[in-house]
């Protein structure tokens, strides 16, 4: 996301806050109709890196879910800490960089990536 913009003269932090989506994120409207494509594809986050701070200096977080147990956790240098959904929707003016993963039906009706 572009979180910095930069003028001649000076520099700013934008704060926009924006709807993170959790999941089923859908590009289809955006997409071009390549023939062969399934336009049914659909994207699940599973990461979030946030920065707080100004231009000179901040600080970065992640919050990332785990493939193996579902649940999210918030990483902040050597520590991890457990998150959760509600919070991870929430960081709408922090999030800096949004992590999504593929998700499309597969032939036989089974879910793939």
């Amino acid at each position: 996301l572009k979180r910095f913009s930069f003028s001649s003269y000076s520099g700013n932090k934008i704060e926009t806050s924006i709807q993170i989506p959790l999941q089923g994120l859908s590009l289809e409207q955006i997409m071009s109709s390549t023939q062969g494509r399934d336009r049914q594809t659909s994207y699940n986050l599973f990461g979030v890196s946030c920065h707080s701070g100004g231009l000179r200096g901040g600080h970065y977080v992640a919050h990332c879910k785990n493939p193996d147990d579902g649940r999210w956790y918030l990483r902040n240098d050597a520590r991890v800490s457990p998150s959760g959904e509600g919070i991870v929707a929430q960081l709408g003016s922090t999030a800096y960089v949004l992590f999504f993963q593929r998700v499309s039906s597969a032939p036989g009706g089974g879910a793939g990536t």
